[in-house]
């Protein structure tokens, strides 16, 4: 106990806001304003509204914030959604007037991320944002061709994905909150591929994706779990299913 006094007793004094008088805190997280509760207290109390003056404030708080509401209302005009077509009046306005609800919203963001256009747009971003940053010029070949090769669909496909029902049990890997989680794996390995100069579109392809335990993943390590032949005719039986993900697969002949 005589440790402890002595240390508080090394720190400077204070003088109370309040009532003048030095003081030294009795603990390190005590107010170094005041010298007890009672003086706060005084304190907090002598700049507090009365009850009548916060009612009045907050009374003309809400007339300004109905009268806000009033203006906003009548800037805005009613207009169609993009998903269903449904008409939207002023009084059911939805976010930025392009749709009627989330769920509408959800569809079209759905269905431009998974656009080529738009993954490309994407990856350009982020190459030009790179490039800017010097990152990519330092890069040798086979590391842009591992860029080239990462998995870059959209969330919403990884229910098709093989191995998905693992995601919904063990969650995503993290070696600090959750080493025994899943990871992508590309069924034909990049490695492979760069070494028998595979193209990246076909090596990025959700069909060579596959869900795993991460410990079954440092296992195969760069081994590949499929042939090259097979992988063609997984992302042929993919895009029947799923609609064509890779236009440039079928532009390039990839799967001849």
């Amino acid at each position: 106990m005589s440790n402890a006094k002595s240390i508080y007793n090394q720190e400077n004094t204070y003088i109370c806001e309040v009532c003048g008088k030095e003081f030294i805190p009795l603990k390190l997280t005590y107010s170094k304003r005041f010298c007890s509760k009672s003086c706060h207290a005084k304190y907090a109390h002598k700049f507090s509204l009365t009850k009548e003056a916060y009612e009045k404030t907050l009374a003309t708080l809400k007339i300004k914030k109905e009268q806000k509401e009033k203006e906003i209302l009548k800037s805005r005009k009613s207009y169609n959604c993009e998903n269903c077509g449904k008409l939207v009046t002023p009084e059911n306005y939805f976010g930025t007037g392009r749709f009627c609800c989330r769920s509408c919203a959800n569809k079209i963001g759905s269905k431009l991320a998974n656009t080529e256009e738009k993954r490309k747009e994407k990856s350009n971003t982020i190459k030009n944002t790179f490039e800017d940053k010097g990152i990519y010029n330092n890069k040798t070949e086979k590391e842009l061709y591992y860029l080239k090769c990462e998995f870059k669909f959209n969330s919403n496909l990884y229910q098709y994905i093989i191995g998905n029902n693992l995601l919904k049990t063990y969650k995503w890997f993290n070696s600090s909150y959750n080493p025994n989680g899943v990871v992508k794996d590309h069924r034909i390995s990049r490695i492979y591929g760069w070494e028998n100069k595979i193209n990246p579109n076909l090596i990025s392809h959700p069909a060579n994706c596959e869900i795993m335990l991460q410990i079954t993943n440092a296992f195969k390590s760069g081994n590949c779990s499929i042939t090259v032949k097979e992988l063609k005719e997984a992302i042929k039986e993919w895009d029947m299913k799923y609609g064509v993900y890779s236009q440039t697969i079928y532009d390039e002949h990839l799967l001849d």
